[in-house]
């Protein structure tokens, strides 16, 4: 074992190494065989049963190529069933609901269904993203000087082959935008930068934590790229007026489910507020914690880059989602190579925890959830995380210094 592999093994997987990174001709022996397993892991995740979700995809997918708005038209309307076999069509989760993705998630929906309307089609396009997806996260580890074994944390890491090939859901999709946003950023692609950004957030709004950080560091002046573009991807659809967020509105305010603050915020709410003000309490409690929770995450940001910065804002914006399905960790688990913190891995490391609200869904034939799960998968993570958040400062001070240097003397 070389030195540098020395170094590796010998510390933190999730600390800085400060070592000369490898290009992709390049790579150690070490990053080569946890790429190959990692891909040989997703391969094999191909075979799982994907997600009832796929089945919307299919249906919007097909709505789409036929010009049809989903956010009009919902895949129980008889204009929609008629796209698909039966067999898909009954299977769509909520199909009395309109479409809930931004509108280049449909349009991804639509590439994977004009090449084949199956849920086949988008398991197998989930799984080269996935791998896209590896790859640009390795070329981000080069450009931050980190060992490319890094990439361990993510290739490794059950959500991937779990829910991002073997359940199909397109949050795979955001995650790989999202990383050649970061990776433009890295290369000084500022304007570039900021419109892959802001497409990763018209994939899945779960995007918009890493705004910020690639808007911060073009110091805001391109910031109108942002609204411009989503005015433009929306623009076809705008015929469907408010019902282009009505399914978000109602999922994001009505249908609670596995939250790691949301029960326990509930519960304080439910114990000092009459029935009618809970629901109003709790959203609004969780919306004043995630805008402290970013602004604590914006003071001790440090000389935390770019990478390291996106995936504890995603953290904090998954932490206080009043809904946290596993596959949401799709793009933390990416960036997870960059999170220097030992929290987050433990968190993901327990998303399939979440399938044991089947137990309870099975036997009463009913959707619940089960509170001791929806603790355990949480908790134990999320009281590190409190420690690691509140203890010990984890950037070098002195990198904010130079910054304000820097920014003084321009």
């Amino acid at each position: 074992m070389d030195a540098r592999a020395m170094s590796f093994v010998r510390t933190p997987l999730f600390a800085p190494q400060g070592l000369l990174a490898l290009g992709f001709t390049a790579l150690s022996l070490e990053a080569m065989v946890i790429l190959v397993v990692g891909i040989a892991l997703e391969i094999l995740a191909t075979g799982l049963w994907h997600s009832d979700d796929v089945n919307r995809y299919v249906v919007e997918g097909r709505q789409i190529l036929a010009g049809q708005n989903p956010y009009a038209v919902p895949p129980a309307d008889l204009a929609a069933r008629a796209l698909v076999p039966e067999g898909i069509a009954r299977r769509v989760n909520h199909p009395e609901m309109t479409a809930i993705y931004p509108p280049l998630a449909l349009a991804s929906h639509a590439g994977v269904a004009a090449l084949s309307p199956t849920p086949a089609a988008f398991t197998h396009a989930a799984w080269i993203a996935t791998v896209a997806g590896l790859l640009l996260v390795l070329a981000l580890l080069e450009r931050e000087s980190l060992y490319p074994a890094h990439i361990l944390a993510a290739a490794w890491n059950p959500v991937l082959p779990l829910f991002a090939v073997g359940e199909a859901h397109n949050d795979v999709f955001m995650a790989v935008v999202l990383a050649a946003a970061l990776l433009l950023l890295a290369h000084d692609r500022r304007r570039l930068s900021i419109v892959a950004a802001t497409a990763a957030c018209l994939l899945k709004p779960f995007a918009v934590a890493a705004l910020p950080v690639v808007l911060s560091a073009d110091r805001w002046r391109r910031w109108w790229l942002v609204p411009i573009l989503a005015a433009a991807a929306f623009a076809p659809f705008v015929l469907a007026g408010p019902g282009i967020f009505e399914s978000l509105v109602a999922f994001g305010g009505d249908m609670h489910f596995h939250g790691a603050l949301e029960p326990l915020v509930r519960e304080a709410a439910r114990a000092s507020l009459p029935e009618t003000l809970v629901e109003p309490a709790v959203r609004a409690a969780l919306a004043a914690l995630l805008v402290a929770g970013l602004a604590w995450l914006w003071i001790r940001r440090g000389g935390a880059p770019a990478p390291t910065l996106t995936v504890r804002a995603l953290a904090v914006v998954l932490l206080c989602s009043p809904t946290l399905h596993p596959w949401y960790f799709i793009a933390l688990v990416f960036f997870l190579p960059f999170a220097r913190t030992w929290a987050l891995p433990l968190w993901t490391a327990c998303a399939p925890v979440y399938w044991l609200h089947g137990v309870a869904i099975q036997s009463t034939g009913a959707w619940t959830e089960t509170r001791w799960v929806t603790a355990l998968a949480h908790w134990p993570a999320v009281l590190l995380m409190a420690w690691e958040a509140f203890g010990p400062a984890r950037e070098p001070r002195e990198a904010v210094r130079a910054l304000l240097l820097e920014r003084a003397s321009s």
